[in-house]
């Protein structure tokens, strides 16, 4: 008998509905006509595999997430099939959770959470938008009262209408321009485009010690500007371990030079398992900042010897090497662009504010970096340098994986191609293109009040740099 009437529902309504679907669909007929019956009991009759009381609870999320949850609790009780009183019983200890919730997370009044509003938007007209971070120190501040972290969470969904809940990105301190883009791209065509994928590489140095740096930072801010606004200012702790890393177009990654902001014995290193030089160069400075002084070492004992050893192996002694960069002062110093130009290598900046469009090792490599750290510490506070230089090591083989290496250089614009048999540089002018679009939202959206940046920006050129030293040779 089953089967028959099964078979009559699959005749009569197609061959993908249910006789359980079937059943809720006629149940639900004539209670809501804008309700779309079909797709309701398909989804609805999934849920009859749960447990009885996980049953009741999705299928009345779900209904009230359509806004159809007022029916009548005996439609309720025929989809899951549960008595009227177990029915009742499960809402009503689903309102007491609910009501428990709220009056464990409700701290303030309705006035102080009012006025906690309008404090926001206040921040937000001058440009310090409400970091979700600040909010115990405010609410402190203001009521002399102490919030849970988890407040914040609560206050955001009690007041939808008035704040939302974003984690934009950093502000930039300068716009970066559509005729930069369009001139990099023909700088890019010209020296990059086809060179051989083992010649070109980007450099760049991170902090690493800071643990809020890795993370996201989110912000509360009026919900009426929060399509209009795409990215605030953000403080980031100095790191007290920089990580100056390279890595090339082949996935391949290049010796990296460690800075710390103490000194390190040779024992220390052997404790950790690390051979100073072998894996990496590790010296100290007075901040754990890389410096012009140290980037030069790191060109001296890293760079040059592993492009020399390249280039033989291509057998091509005198190939032209391609260094892509920023406009780091300690990265274009006179001292370095001789150096590069006597070992015919072309460093090429990007334009001013573009490092998170163009920048391999910023576009992917180093977040990747930073997750790694934060996870292997795990809830270690306290490091010695020597763990410190550790985590950084092993989080940089991961983050410099062939396949990561490969999709950050993809990500700035730069694909590789195989032309007789060998695997050369290829620009990708459609990623440019997305990156185009991006940046007109960007600065269409960011068009509003902004924070002022911490040090006056000036434009810098871009391009091939050492180009004189290049001709010289």
């Amino acid at each position: 008998m089953q089967c028959q009437l099964r078979g009559r529902v699959q005749r009569k309504h197609g061959l993908f509905n249910n006789l359980a679907s079937w059943k809720i669909e006629k149940l639900l007929e004539g209670w809501v006509p804008e309700l779309d019956k079909r797709a309701c009991a398909a989804v609805l009759a999934t849920f009859q595999r749960k447990q009885l009381s996980q049953l009741v609870r999705d299928t009345v999320a779900f209904m009230k997430n359509l806004k159809f949850h007022l029916l009548p609790n005996t439609i309720f009780c025929e989809i899951c099939q549960c008595p009227e009183q177990l029915f009742s019983r499960l809402m009503k200890e689903q309102l007491v959770e609910k009501m428990e919730v709220e009056k464990q997370s409700r701290m303030l009044t309705d006035e102080q959470e009012n006025e906690l509003i309008i404090y926001l938007s206040m921040k937000r007209l001058d440009g310090q938008p409400f970091q979700l971070a600040d909010m115990d120190r405010v609410v402190r501040t203001l009521f002399q009262l102490a919030v849970s972290r988890m407040f914040v969470y609560y206050f955001a969904k009690r007041h939808p209408d008035e704040i939302v809940r974003t984690s934009p990105r950093e502000y930039r301190r300068m716009r970066l321009q559509y005729e930069d883009v369009q001139t990099y791209i023909s700088i890019l065509k010209e020296n990059v485009h086809c060179v051989l994928e083992v010649l070109i590489s980007n450099v760049d140095d991170s902090g690493v010690w800071a643990f809020s740096d890795g993370g996201v930072k989110h912000f509360l801010v009026p919900a009426s500007i929060a399509q209009d606004v795409s990215s605030y200012g953000v403080d980031r702790a100095e790191g007290r371990i920089s990580v100056c890393a390279e890595i090339t177009l082949s996935g391949e990654c290049v010796k990296p030079l460690i800075v710390t902001k103490g000194d390190v014995t040779e024992e220390d290193f052997l404790l950790q398992g690390i051979v100073q030089g072998k894996q990496a160069v590790v010296c100290s400075s007075g901040t754990g900042n890389l410096n012009s002084d140290l980037f030069v070492r790191w060109l001296k004992e890293c760079y040059f010897p592993y492009f020399d050893a390249k280039r033989v192996t291509i057998k091509q002694r005198n190939a032209l090497a391609i260094l892509l960069t920023d406009n780091c002062g300690i990265h274009t110093t006179d001292e370095v662009k001789k150096l590069l130009g006597q070992h015919n290598v072309m460093m090429i900046s990007f334009p001013a504010d573009s490092t998170q469009f163009f920048q391999p090792l910023d576009c992917l490599s180093f977040s990747v970096l930073k997750r790694a750290i934060n996870q292997s510490r795990g809830a270690k506070t306290k490091l010695t340098p020597a763990q410190g230089i550790l985590d950084a090591f092993d989080a940089l083989q991961k983050a410099t994986s062939i396949k990561t290496t490969q999709a950050a250089f993809r990500i700035a614009g730069i694909d590789f191609e195989v032309v007789r048999g060998s695997i050369v540089a290829k620009i990708d002018v459609q990623r440019f293109d997305n990156i185009i679009k991006k940046l007109t939202a960007d600065n269409t959206m960011t068009s509003g009040p902004r924070p002022t940046p911490k040090h006056k920006s000036t434009k810098k050129p871009f391009g091939v740099i050492n180009a004189d030293y290049l001709k010289k040779k």
